[in-house]
């Protein structure tokens, strides 16, 4: 007897949803995991989201803000 898995395709997230959730994450005080159970998402999920919008100069004071900030 054998037993197969389904093959589970991989998710599509639209546009829209990444940088609400990114919005919502980057709000102060605001839990990344919680949101991202909230939405059904695996927290490392909502976490690369938040590091693609930074690299992407996307996300508030991503413009080498915490270096400008560290340099006296």
């Amino acid at each position: 007897m054998s037993v197969t898995k389904s093959y589970q395709k991989r998710r599509r997230y639209s546009k829209e949803l990444k940088a609400r959730i990114v919005a919502e994450s980057l709000k102060p005080g605001a839990s990344v995991s919680r949101i991202s159970l909230d939405n059904g998402l695996n927290p490392n999920v909502a976490r690369r989201w938040m590091s693609e919008a930074r690299t992407a100069g996307k996300t508030p004071g991503a413009q080498g803000s915490f270096r400008s900030a560290c340099q006296p």
